[in-house]
């Protein structure tokens, strides 16, 4: 029989010496020189393929690890792994749960005693061609999202000029004759002209809010974390709410495209818009810090949650969703009703050398 000569990279996740065997066997039968690594636990797993500099062609997983099992493995597999195919070999031939794991990403669910070398072998190439065809469909898709989020992007900063250009000026305007005009006003007329100042002062600084938050800062010119400052204090109308902000220095050892920056600043500008307009909380927690390369957002408030198994994505979760999609990034959202609610952000960052 010819073997496949291809120099494909296998990773097979498996604690059972027996289990791990056979499979190797059943690759060397199908594949002349095949790479295989193995990894005994989820933990492994997970530091294997951070520091391979080469990924891999194929993983193979069991279900039944000694620290992760069962639905949760396979979503934390997914989350590590996403742009490598994965298989389950597994012992237990439960139908419901397998058409959940395809459903979920994984390429294929294969019964370890039903088992032989062609089976594996053309499970394994059918995996990899799949896998090839949905991240070519997921590239075009991000061509399509970065295309939306540009033309947003145009619009709010074409607002955002106008606000800042043409509308702040009429209100300076307005306000300076006002105060031009007090000198002419018997006293009795004082105190309404007072309040229309004040009423134009405060409109006067709503829209510059508006504004800045519709034109971000120049990220050349200030850090990521001086920008998210910023953008905090125009959230800071009032005492009603306190924001609470946390930046992980070692993030300052990381270079950030402008691209990155900028979506980031956006998704914290929605969810803050979001919690300000529905949650009625008093504390909002922002918390942004590095973990083995992965750079993860939480915004977290006290207001009074949601279902998330009820509510439909609206506009702006989806924008928030897609914007990390477009680094390859992981999107969660934690609520129940009475328990605030929870959004944490990771997107993967270049390996510093």
């Amino acid at each position: 029989m010819k073997k496949d000569t291809k120099p494909y990279r296998v990773l097979i996740v498996e604690d059972n010496p027996g289990d791990f065997a056979l499979a190797e066997d059943f690759l060397f039968e199908q594949i002349l020189n095949p790479v295989i690594v193995q990894a005994v636990s989820f933990k492994q797993a997970f530091e294997i393929i951070s520091t391979e500099d080469t990924p891999f062609d194929i993983i193979l997983l069991d279900l039944s690890l000694p620290d992760k099992n069962g639905n949760d493995l396979i979503t934390s597999m997914l989350k590590i792994a996403s742009s490598c195919p994965i298989i389950i070999l597994t012992g237990y031939p439960d139908i419901d749960f397998s058409v959940k794991a395809i459903g979920q990403g994984v390429l294929d669910y294969l019964i370890k005693d039903e088992l032989n070398s062609s089976l594996l072998y053309k499970s394994i190439i059918y995996s990899i061609e799949i896998k090839k065809h949905i991240l070519d469909l997921k590239e075009s898709d991000m061509k399509v999202t970065r295309a939306i989020i540009q033309a947003q992007e145009e619009e709010r900063q074409e607002i955002g000029r106008e606000l800042h250009d043409n509308v702040c000026q009429i209100l300076l305007v307005s306000k300076l004759n006002l105060d031009m005009l007090k000198e002419l006003l018997p006293h009795e007329g004082i105190k309404f002209l007072d309040k229309s100042t004040e009423y134009i002062s405060s409109a006067l600084n709503e829209t510059r809010n508006l504004s800045h938050r519709l034109l971000p800062f120049l990220f050349d010119d200030i850090t990521m974390e001086e920008t998210f400052k910023r953008l905090l204090e125009t959230f800071k109308i009032d005492d009603k709410i306190e924001i609470i902000f946390s930046f992980d220095e070692g993030l300052s050892k990381y270079s950030f495209s402008q691209e990155l920056k900028f979506n980031l600043y956006r998704i914290l500008q929605e969810q803050l818009k979001n919690i300000f307009k529905y949650s009625k909380a008093t504390i909002v927690d922002v918390d942004i810090a590095i973990d083995s390369s992965i750079l993860k957002l939480k915004i977290s408030d006290n207001g009074i949650g949601l279902d998330t198994n009820d509510i439909k994505e609206g506009i702006g979760m989806a924008n928030m969703r897609r914007r990390v999609e477009l680094f390859s990034g992981i999107f969660d959202i934690d609520s129940t009703p009475g328990n605030g609610c929870r959004i944490i952000i990771y997107i993967p960052l270049p390996e510093i050398n």
